[in-house]
């Protein structure tokens, strides 16, 4: 571990960050099977398809037309709106089959693959679905030729116990957000939901319901699946739209959110919020704030998203976490930087600046950390923690700890 003196104090390098991955099985066609399962058992039933096909002399439902007229309840939701008109129409045949509990309901398409696109795209946008898990397509064929096809949702429980659960569930959230006022700003909403989250619901693979808000509200322990859709769950509460975005971080599959915020898309990603390093032989954890309303060109440094439905570029940074913090630089300026240091060192606080570019990245750590200039502005100060991240371009100095000499 590298570490860098200065003329008057020793300063630690703490510098591995532990993110908290997660992974998420996609839909299959057909039967999943044995080595699908076991590759990663605790995410396999969220999203398991099965088929099989109904012999041609069965009759079609006598409510078929009745699939066709049902009416639009996502309209305003992200995913929603990148899906042609007809496919939202098979999204709200879906969804109003799941809502009324139905067995199964006709779609008004033939194409297994295309009804497999709108059902990702509606979880998308309604992460509240803790009752279901996967479906089933049934295909109707007259000489090998597909006439009908078929969606029966995978219910987990009976829609007793599911009302039992939703009624834990809201009670909870109404808990959770009677902290914050509707009035509140769109940001301080959601910094508001990420400082609940991490803080209050433990990162944990073992933990039952994680693929669904049961595991937060319920169980305040889940994965990264689990996160996105009680954000969801919580700001789209708020009045904030929010949808949950799956892809690729740290080579593992990944659950994070697009939201909303006075009119430009941010990212939003509470599991890598949930952060740890190590000091020593102990992990540690923090909220990284580097993942609190994020450009598109900063997630996109480690995260992959699935190409589910277009997303927007999200390039403001008026509602960014260290824009609004007053904590982003594009050029050094020591003084003012500095009185942020003295502020978190007089309360024994955690301060963390993001820098503009590599070069004024650097710029900042050799001015504060290599040359000791941090001990300008921080009367009495013996030697501090600190912890870089360059591909984000953050450098956090940690008070809230005491230092020790020789530690890292």
């Amino acid at each position: 571990m590298r570490k860098f003196k200065g003329k008057i104090i020793s300063l630690a390098l703490i510098f591995t960050l532990l993110f908290s991955g997660c992974s998420a099985e996609g839909v299959s066609d057909g039967l999943l099977s044995v080595e699908d399962l076991l590759r990663d058992v605790y995410h396999a039933l969220r999203d398991i398809v099965t088929y099989e096909e109904v012999n041609p002399e069965e009759s079609i439902p006598e409510d078929i037309e009745n699939t066709y007229s049902v009416e639009s309840v996502s309209g305003d939701l992200y995913g929603y709106k990148t899906l042609p008109e007809e496919e939202q129409l098979i999204y709200d045949e879906i969804l109003t089959c799941i809502n009324h509990y139905q067995e199964k309901c006709v779609v008004s398409t033939k194409d297994k693959d295309q009804l497999k696109k709108v059902y990702d795209t509606m979880l998308a946008d309604h992460g509240e679905l803790f009752w279901v898990s996967g479906y089933q397509y049934i295909t109707h064929t007259v000489e090998d030729e597909i006439t009908q096809l078929d969606f029966a949702p995978g219910y987990t429980m009976s829609e007793m116990e599911k009302d039992n659960l939703q009624v834990q569930v809201d009670r909870k959230c109404d808990e959770i957000l009677s902290g914050i006022a509707m009035s509140a700003s769109d940001y301080d909403k959601t910094k508001y939901v990420f400082d609940y989250l991490i803080t209050n619901v433990d990162y944990d693979l073992s933990a039952p319901n994680n693929q669904n808000i049961l595991s937060v509200f319920l169980g305040d322990a889940t994965v990264c699946q689990g996160y996105a859709d009680a954000a969801q769950y919580l700001l789209n509460r708020l009045g904030i739209e929010t949808t949950v975005v799956t892809g690729v971080a740290s080579n593992e599959d990944h659950a994070w959110n697009l939201v909303k915020l006075g009119g430009a898309y941010y990212y939003f990603d509470v599991t890598w919020g949930n952060s740890n390093y190590k000091d020593g032989g102990d992990t540690k954890k923090f909220i990284n704030y580097t993942y609190l309303n994020m450009t598109s060109e900063d997630i996109l440094k480690t995260h992959e998203p699935k190409d589910l439905f277009e997303l927007p570029v999200c390039d403001s940074l008026n509602d960014n976490y260290f824009y609004r913090e007053g904590l982003y630089y594009t050029y050094l300026q020591p003084d003012v930087m500095g009185g942020w240091i003295k502020k978190a060192y007089e309360e024994k606080q955690v301060i963390t600046f993001k820098l503009a570019n590599e070069s004024l990245y650097r710029e900042m750590i050799s001015y504060f950390v290599d040359d000791g200039h941090v001990c300008d502005y921080c009367k009495g100060l013996k030697g501090i923690k600190y912890l870089t991240d360059e591909p984000a371009l953050t450098l956090m100095f940690r008070f809230d700890e005491e230092y020790v000499p020789g530690e890292g």
